[in-house]
C-alpha cells in the first residue's frame, strides 16, 4: 500500500516538475536522436560489460528513487551520439525500469519520456525526485 502511494505521490510530483512531460524541443536540454548523427549498436567496445558491471558494483540503487531492482546502467549522453564517452563513468548513472509505483525512472528521467531522446540533466532530475521522495511521510 504504502509503494502504491509513493508512486501516486511520485508520478503526481513528476508531472508537478514537468518530468516526463517533454517533447524534442526539450524540458530540461532534452535532445531527440533523429536530427543527430548516430553509431552503430554492433561497434561497441568489449569493456562495456566490464565497466557496467563495475558501476553497477558501485552504484547498485536508483540514483533517483532507490530502487534495487530492474536497474539499467545509463549513459547521460548516448554512446549513439558520442561514443567516446562510452566508458566514462561519469556519463553513466543507475536507473531502474520499476520503481516505486511502477515508474519507470529511466524512461522518465534518462530519455525525457520517450527512448527516442535523452536528457543531459539527468542528474540533477534524479537529485530533485531523490528529495521530493525523502520529503513525503506515510501515515
Amino acid at each position: 500500500m504504502q509503494v502504491l502511494a509513493l508512486g501516486k505521490a511520485m508520478n503526481k510530483t513528476v508531472r508537478d516538475f514537468g518530468l516526463g512531460a517533454t517533447t524534442a524541443a526539450g524540458l530540461w536540454g532534452a535532445t531527440t536522436l533523429s536530427t543527430l548523427d548516430r553509431v552503430p549498436h554492433e561497434v561497441r567496445s568489449p569493456s562495456w560489460p566490464r565497466i557496467r558491471n563495475n558501476y553497477l558494483r558501485s552504484h547498485p540503487v536508483c540514483e533517483a528513487c532507490g530502487q534495487k531492482d530492474n536497474l539499467n546502467v545509463h549513459h547521460i549522453i548516448p554512446f549513439r551520439i558520442d561514443p567516446s564517452k562510452e566508458l566514462d563513468e561519469s556519463n553513466l548513472i543507475t536507473l531502474c525500469t520499476d520503481g516505486p509505483g511502477h515508474m519507470n525512472c529511466h524512461l522518465v528521467l534518462g530519455h525525457a519520456g520517450n527512448y527516442k531522446g535523452h536528457n543531459e540533466r539527468v542528474r540533477e532530475d534524479a537529485e530533485r525526485i531523490q528529495a521530493m521522495l525523502k520529503s513525503i511521510k506515510f501515515k
